[in-house]
């Protein structure tokens, strides 16, 4: 019950068998799990391997972990911003004053792969090693600055 599951992308290809002729075909589908309960996911994701393969595993930070990381990050590249205006404005003898500002931010998440043989899926559901890493969060931000008289 602590774990979110969403379907995601099925992609279905031709098998071909001799003279290229389609003898089946074969599908992979994408499932979606979220959870703050890593035990349980990792238990869960023991049970699927039962019967299906992971091809991949990508852990990402929850929402508001995000959200927090990037106003935080943003925060610090204003003031990176700021800092460097005044370099530009005391060299040039001058003051400033900040015309405009674009801010983007984003994060990567890491993507573990997950190899695993028809012996190990087929063997007991052993709960699936999970390790948390980390995601880089990064804030850019850009703009103009007036100088002005002193």
């Amino acid at each position: 019950p602590s774990v979110r599951t969403q379907s995601g992308m099925t992609h279905t290809y031709p098998v071909h068998g001799k003279a290229s002729r389609i003898e089946g075909w074969r599908m992979r589908s994408d499932l979606a799990l979220e959870s703050g309960d890593t035990a349980a996911l990792s238990e869960l994701l023991g049970k699927l391997q039962a019967t299906m393969g992971v091809a991949s595993l990508s852990m990402l930070p929850a929402p508001e972990t995000r959200k927090k990381a990037e106003s935080q990050a943003m925060v610090d590249a204003i003031a990176a911003f700021q800092e460097r205006a005044g370099v530009v404005a005391a060299a040039l003898g001058s003051k400033h004053r900040i015309r405009s500002l674009t801010i983007n931010s984003s994060g990567r998440p890491p993507i573990a792969p997950i190899m695993r043989s028809a012996v190990m899926m087929a063997a007991e559901a052993a709960p699936m090693p999970i390790e948390a890493g980390e995601t880089q969060i990064t804030a850019t931000v850009s703009g103009q600055i007036e100088l002005l008289a002193r």
